[in-house]
């Protein structure tokens, strides 16, 4: 499977879709309104992916997609609440732990989850201001 990120509008308004890359076919997953980021679970079966705010544009809620349903049953594994916060997404170079950001311009906050299990997020770095992450 391969799985891209689309913006046919240039306002940075990402459709993910995956492809079958054996057949040359795209699946019928279509993940709109997200900011393009995401990544695979160990299984290859899930989509973490971050979606933007409809209104804000603001990108402050993650979900898990799995491969064949419907976007509606994605589950919100997390969502930031501050306005002045934005979300992105990581991964270990081991690949076996994903990250998620909340981030403005002095301060950070980090949670990891195991990508064989990402419903399970731990915070690892509360809320800090003049924490630089990269």
């Amino acid at each position: 499977m391969l799985a891209y990120a689309e913006d046919i509008n240039g306002r940075r308004e990402y459709t993910i879709k995956v492809k079958d890359i054996k057949t040359g076919e795209n699946l019928s997953d279509k993940i709109s309104g997200t900011d393009g980021q995401f990544i695979w679970s160990k299984n290859s079966k899930n989509i973490i992916y971050i979606k933007r705010d409809e209104t804000t544009l603001t990108s402050n809620q993650v979900f898990l997609h799995t491969i064949g349903t419907s976007q509606k049953n994605d589950i919100l594994l997390f969502e930031e609440t501050d306005p002045q916060f934005h979300c992105s997404l990581g991964i270990s170079r081991d690949k076996e732990y994903g990250f998620i950001y909340s981030s403005q311009t002095n301060a950070n906050e980090v949670r990891f989850f195991s990508l064989n299990n990402p419903t399970k997020l731990k915070l690892i770095l509360k809320r800090k201001k003049n924490i630089n992450i990269t």
